[in-house]
């Protein structure tokens, strides 16, 4: 299909437009666990697939949050900490400012935070396969720099430049396993001039499909709808990693009461 994506079109009435993108790209997956709000029900907050038994198996989980701009949104990261007893929370963004990176992911109202979860803060100055960034590094290269084999939460809110990094992530992988468990992805939709049509924004799906990754949940930015009285530009994606091995697909791993 050609047919360009529409920006935020201002809605003249309830039969003003009968489709819009996200009604052909719903999740056509279901995650085989208890799904678990993390963060508010605002921006920021995102539905996660298992999140009792990916702790049960790596209580020492890895979570990777890669933003632009980082903005103080940042509750699920806060309540991931919380939630969990060891995780380690790694942010990375190019384009942080000083106060970003000195409060991510607290924000500048809570100055104190608990010093057991600070220390499981890492905060990095550069992005990750975001080709775009003055300062950036593969995700694999990250990795092994952090001596990470496996990141079980992939978090991304990049403002338009999603698309393009998934891309990279997945060709430098080179056809192997993707290394992360679960992704968790905001879209925007207008953000973006490589995708500008519904037939880009299909490949781009399938692409993802293809490297191992099923969508099985969704949802779009009610702001748009609620606030602003245009078609959301944004969405909210949630997807399982149905490659590799991990706690959500692999019955070789231990058991979960």
């Amino acid at each position: 299909m050609s047919v360009k994506l529409l920006p935020k079109a201002r809605l003249t009435g309830p039969f003003a437009q009968f489709y819009v993108l996200w009604d052909f790209f719903i999740p056509a997956f279901t995650c085989p666990f208890p799904m678990y709000r993390v963060g508010t029900l605002a921006d920021g907050g995102k539905w996660v697939c298992g999140l009792e038994r990916v702790l049960h198996n790596r209580p020492n989980c890895v979570v990777y949050s890669l933003g632009s701009g980082t903005p103080s949104l940042s509750s699920f990261e806060k309540d991931m900490l919380q939630r969990s007893p060891g995780c380690q929370v790694y942010g990375f963004d190019a384009n942080a400012t000083e106060d970003a990176v000195r409060t991510w992911p607290w924000g500048e109202t809570d100055t104190t935070p608990d010093q057991s979860l600070t220390s499981r803060v890492h905060f990095n100055e550069f992005a990750v396969a975001d080709l775009t960034a003055e300062r950036y590094r593969s995700l694999q290269g990250t990795m092994a720099s952090f001596g990470h084999d496996f990141v079980d939460i992939l978090k991304i809110d990049l403002e338009g430049a999603e698309f393009s990094t998934l891309v990279s992530i997945i060709a430098d992988s080179r056809e192997k396993p993707l290394p992360f468990g679960q992704l968790l992805l905001e879209v925007h939709i207008g953000w973006s001039e490589d995708m500008t049509t519904v037939d880009h924004f299909a490949k781009w799906f399938e692409r993802l499909e293809r490297a191992g990754l099923r969508p099985y949940y969704f949802e779009v930015s009610m702001t748009d709808v609620n606030t602003l009285r245009v078609e959301p530009a944004v969405a909210y994606w949630s997807f399982i990693n149905i490659r590799g091995r991990h706690a959500l697909v692999d019955d070789g791993l231990p058991e979960y009461p």
